[in-house]
């Protein structure tokens, strides 16, 4: 086994998660699309969850060895107009090592209007740039562009969903996506090209001629129900690792935590101010739940990037300005609260969401299940709700130490190092891969 990061307990190893485990009848695959429980098995189908798992989230050995690599990122840019508030906006990075050129390619695309052909133009968006590639091409899409990947894979064509790291054109996309959303932030506070966020950016390829305005914010969601569910009847530990994650729709959300072993806790809102305040609340309600049943070491794992920088500033004693990052004060307070009850160490990191980790995926899908639930009334889908809920706590609960190893390639470098914790009143810091085992 190569090395791998101490986590909770276990081992975060370097090679990839492949194939497939077999949990209650069920095929497991990780890495494409977790399956945790057998559908034809649970009585009601109002929750039932459309998954988009027919694109591999690992790149194969040739793909990454591959003389041309491509990065597709989409998002959506705020009109002004009442009848198509939302533009999709998209750009297609190409990086060809063959040319020599320095740089990678850029092309950029949009949607004028809805007229059905969305698809269809993003599916040519990219089999376009790669037709005239003659050898191995790899395509890749952000984690949470289910659909898109989907759609391509579909097509024909060689792409992954998350996981891109060792694809070359990624960051030159991302970069273009961050400069382009400076502009629409800039344009909407009136800010010119040479006073704005984007000002101290490099360079995007993206044309900001068009004028924006913020999104418009919609009406409150009344929902039908708030459903709850919990079982934490894990026995004392020395280490736990927990996965925590939230679902929100305007103002309505679900948070969950799972814990290895079976542990879960789900909790909903009809007050829900944004994902990144949501998500900070599933890590103090993964701290309330289940650290006073660890004797050393609690590791939490969370794909907010927004919620583990601030819970970090809260570790070390520095206070986010009010707002920052989205997250309230209240919040702030509660994660002060549950963190400042703990008696173990603990442990929060970032990981790479929808990348196949089987603890990610079953807080994914406990949150889901949760924030769904409040679309119906509590006569037609209470009995749904927790035979689905308890389903993926037994699939959770016969994941074994090896299945819930953290690869490497799901921790974001960027986020996780150093690493914060905290043993009673003493804060240490960790470098990333700082115990390691070979």
């Amino acid at each position: 086994m190569s090395e791998g990061l101490d986590v909770g307990g276990t081992r975060c190893r370097g090679d990839s998660m492949s194939g497939g485990l077999d949990v209650g009848g069920t095929v497991v695959g990780v890495g494409h699309g977790v399956v945790m429980y057998d559908e034809h098995a649970i009585d009601g189908t109002l929750l039932e969850r459309r998954r988009w798992s027919c694109a591999p989230v690992e790149p194969t050995a040739e793909q990454v060895s591959a003389p041309v690599h491509v990065a597709f990122i989409s998002w959506r840019v705020a009109t002004g107009d009442p009848e198509w508030p939302r533009r999709l906006r998209w750009v297609v990075v190409v990086a060809d090592r063959r040319t020599g050129a320095r740089d990678p390619e850029v092309v950029c695309g949009q949607l004028e209007r809805s007229d059905g052909s969305g698809w269809e133009r993003i599916r040519h968006a990219v089999t376009d740039v790669i037709a005239g590639v003659s050898g191995p091409v790899w395509v890749a899409v952000p984690g949470r562009m289910f659909a898109t990947a989907r759609v391509l894979y579909e097509a024909g064509v060689p792409v992954t969903r998350g996981a891109a790291d060792d694809n070359r054109a990624m960051a030159r996309a991302l970069e273009v996506i961050q400069v382009a959303r400076a502009r629409e932030i800039d344009r909407a506070a009136g800010h010119g090209p040479s006073n704005g966020v984007a000002a101290s950016l490099s360079p995007g390829a993206l044309d900001a001629s068009d004028e924006g305005d913020p999104r418009p914010r919609r009406e409150a969601v009344v929902p039908e129900w708030l459903p709850v569910a919990a079982e934490a009847t894990l026995d004392p530990v020395d280490r736990l690792i927990v996965a925590t994650d939230a679902s929100v729709t305007r103002n309505i959300a679900a948070v969950a935590a799972v814990a290895a072993g079976g542990g879960y806790a789900i909790e909903t809102s009809d007050t829900a101010l944004n994902v990144s305040d949501s998500e900070l609340d599933a890590i103090s309600l993964s701290i309330e739940r289940f650290a006073s049943r660890v004797g050393t070491e609690f590791t939490i794992i969370s794909d907010s990037r927004d919620a583990v920088t601030v819970a970090d500033a809260l570790i070390e004693d520095r206070v986010p300005d009010e707002g920052y990052r989205g997250i309230r004060d209240e919040s702030l307070d509660r994660f002060v609260a549950a963190w400042s009850d703990v008696d173990c160490a603990v442990r929060i990191l970032h990981v790479k969401g929808h990348a196949g980790h089987p603890l990610n995926e079953a807080a994914d899908e406990l949150a889901h299940l949760g924030r769904n639930a409040m679309s119906f009334s509590r006569e037609q889908v209470e009995r749904e709700f927790t035979a689905r809920v308890e389903a993926v706590g037994r699939y959770v609960e016969n994941l074994s130490d090896e299945d819930v190893l953290v690869p490497y390639r799901m921790l974001s470098p960027e986020v996780n190092r150093p690493m914060s914790w905290t043993l009673g009143d003493r804060s240490l810091r960790v470098p990333l891969g700082a115990t390691t085992v070979s």
